[in-house]
């Protein structure tokens, strides 16, 4: 009985901290998409399911008492790093052939590190899509490595190279491992955080993405990509959120876009752990037809 007092009373104090040096993300989501041919005609209708998790560790404690507990790390200019697991991917798979990042089942690791004001980035993913192009898998491979600055204790800017490459792994009548396509680019990226009256505040930025793609069939050329998002903080444990992606591609023979627009509601009930319902809405198309459809995922996550 003693100790499951002890025990109870440990538990509460970590509940309740003040500073955590370990955060844990677990996502469970639903997808539902539909396909259409460039005639117009249903091609396709199916629902996904997906899971994500992801751990992060942080050299310094991070305090929670800065602003908004949604926004610690940043606040605190701190420094972590991070492993990652995610089943079905970026979009639960939905539309892959404008799918961006890694998708699938995919495994990634990273960090960043602030010395002196001045930002360090760097992760790797590496995962594979099944049944992706003609019933054939699509391994992919990402890295990027950055680097940035805060201009003020509230504000940071990065500049961000990447290297995205997915090879197929068999090609009817031609060999094995064939680049099914190369994405190399720049990704800069502003974030800022404003504080109000009675414990309110917001976070905004965004990011500007230009690459080089070749994909499979001869298509080469520019890609650009617009993401923006803003954050409102009503008190210092709710979050109120939305995003929006926009992507774009095309040269003589081929061409693609992405629209992904997405709300994110989450709580915390006490410093180190909350919950966040989050919906969106996915819409791409090429030659060959158009892709659409809306996710949903409930998501947990644990600091300590």
């Amino acid at each position: 009985m003693k100790i499951s007092r002890v025990f109870f009373l440990g538990l509460v104090l970590i509940m309740n901290s003040q500073a955590y040096r370990f955060e844990v993300d677990t996502d469970i989501g639903l997808a539902f998409e539909g396909a259409k041919n460039d005639r117009g005609e249903v091609e396709d209708a199916d629902e996904k399911f997906g899971i994500s998790a992801k751990g992060t560790f942080y050299f310094n404690e991070v305090e929670t008492d800065k602003g908004a507990l949604e926004e610690a790390a940043f606040l605190n200019k701190a420094s972590s790093l991070f492993v990652s697991y995610d089943l079905m991917g970026e979009y639960y798979g939905l539309a892959s052939r404008f799918s961006e990042g890694v998708y699938g089942k995919s495994f990634g690791l990273g960090g960043s590190g602030v010395i002196n004001d001045y930002v360090f980035l760097g992760e790797y993913h590496f995962g594979s899509l099944n049944g992706s192009y003609e019933n054939e898998d699509i391994n992919q491979s990402e890295l990027k490595v950055g680097f940035g600055k805060y201009l003020t204790d509230l504000s940071m800017l990065t500049l961000s190279f990447f290297s995205i490459q997915d090879t197929r792994d068999y090609i009817p009548g031609g060999g094995l491992g064939v680049n099914f396509r190369e994405d190399k680019g720049l990704d800069l990226a502003y974030k800022q955080y404003v504080s109000f009256q009675n414990s309110q505040s917001l976070s905004y930025g965004g990011n500007l993405i230009l690459s080089n793609s070749d994909i499979i069939g001869g298509a080469s050329g520019l890609r650009w990509g617009l993401k923006g998002f803003i954050s409102y903080f009503p008190t210092t444990q709710w979050v109120l959120g939305a995003a929006l992606d926009v992507e774009d591609f095309s040269d003589d023979d081929y061409d693609f876009s992405r629209v992904f627009l997405d709300a994110t509601i989450r709580y915390y009930f006490v410093e180190s752990f909350s919950m966040g319902l989050n919906a969106g809405y996915i819409h791409g198309k090429d030659e060959i037809g158009k892709v659409s459809g809306v996710l949903a995922d409930l998501g947990l996550r644990f600091r300590f």
